[in-house]
């Protein structure tokens, strides 16, 4: 379950001295409980069966208590009353990290408050090093650990590759999400495919866009993006600085294709519209581009009626300008 501190210090005093077994397992306490918890098992010297395992006590959750002593002083007077103590220091995010070569991934179930409070707390520790965080498939988390979440992206921890795809967030936590999110001057490459992500979210990450000068590689894989959200997205590309974009599988219309041809900027060098459904129609927008463009070097249309209907033409304008080259395969 997921019974807190608070829910515990009732549970505790509403026990009776004749208590000889106490189980509590598997729930949310932290190191804030263990005076209460001595004095408990000081007041209940009939007990000889008592475990705390799998609740999230670590020696970050509580910065004025000395965990380590408390529970030393736990386990003398246990052993005095010979009884079987199971309590254990919470490490599961410290092993996770000591066990990361590159990307550190947090499985579902460890993505709780105080997970990712234990993961910004490891993360402080190492001011210098650059991270990579795979935080796919988070639709089990918490407002407040978003929040938790989003003061790791914020501060002087360097996160430089981070993984969001799969999120399952409703538009009211996106929005809260990216409206956060657009301050932070860390992320080098950040992946939010597969997220169904509306417009009000695009506006935030188009802001993201904008103001960063780290993100260079930015990947929104089959998120659904409406033509306003195209809007807020080619509103930020043209002022950022980035190096590759990739749309693959996010259906373009006339209109939608014209704007973000109209608003690469410079530093793009690699462009992937895979798959987007580009219509015959946005033929010329394209030509146009391919006759004056003189930064793009890498250009993906495959498995859209333009390019799959004119493949020949566009091959050749691309070779007349000698700067473009078409690439075939999903990034």
């Amino acid at each position: 379950s997921d019974i807190g501190n608070s829910g515990f210090q009732a549970i505790l005093s509403s026990l009776p001295d004749s208590l000889i077994v106490l189980h509590f397992t598997h729930n949310c306490l932290d190191a804030k409980i263990l005076p209460w918890f001595e004095n408990f098992i000081k007041t209940h010297p009939k007990i000889k069966d008592v475990s705390l395992e799998n609740n999230p006590i670590t020696l970050n959750s509580a910065p004025k208590l000395d965990v380590a002593g408390l529970i030393d002083q736990i386990l003398k007077i246990t052993n005095a009353n010979q009884c079987n103590c199971y309590l254990e220091i919470y490490t599961k995010i410290q092993d996770i990290i000591a066990e990361t070569t590159r990307c550190i991934w947090l499985p579902r179930e460890h993505r709780r408050d105080y997970d990712l409070l234990e993961l910004y707390n490891e993360m402080k520790k190492n001011p210098t090093k650059y991270w990579s965080i795979n935080m796919r498939s988070n639709s089990n988390m918490s407002l407040n650990a978003y929040n938790i979440f989003l003061d790791i992206l914020n501060c002087d921890i360097r996160v430089a590759e981070l993984y969001l795809g799969e999120d399952d967030m409703n538009e009211e936590m996106q929005k809260y999400f990216f409206k956060d999110f657009r301050d932070n001057n860390t992320v080098e490459h950040l992946d939010i495919s597969h997220n169904k992500l509306c417009s009000q979210a695009m506006k935030y990450i188009g802001s993201f866009l904008k103001h960063s000068s780290k993100t260079c590689v930015f990947t929104l894989r089959k998120c659904q993006i409406d033509s306003e959200g195209i809007r807020y997205l080619c509103k930020g590309l043209s002022e950022s600085r980035l190096y590759s974009l990739s749309l693959i599988n996010n259906p373009l219309g006339n209109d939608s294709c014209a704007r973000l041809f109209s608003s690469i900027p410079p530093s793009l060098k690699s462009l992937s519209l895979w798959g987007d459904d580009i219509p015959e129609s946005s033929l010329q927008t394209i030509i146009d581009f391919l006759n004056t463009n003189k930064t793009l070097e890498t250009l993906n249309l495959k498995f859209n009626p333009v390019y799959d209907k004119h493949v020949d033409q566009l091959e050749q304008i691309a070779k007349q300008n000698g700067i473009c080259k078409y690439a075939t395969h999903p990034e």
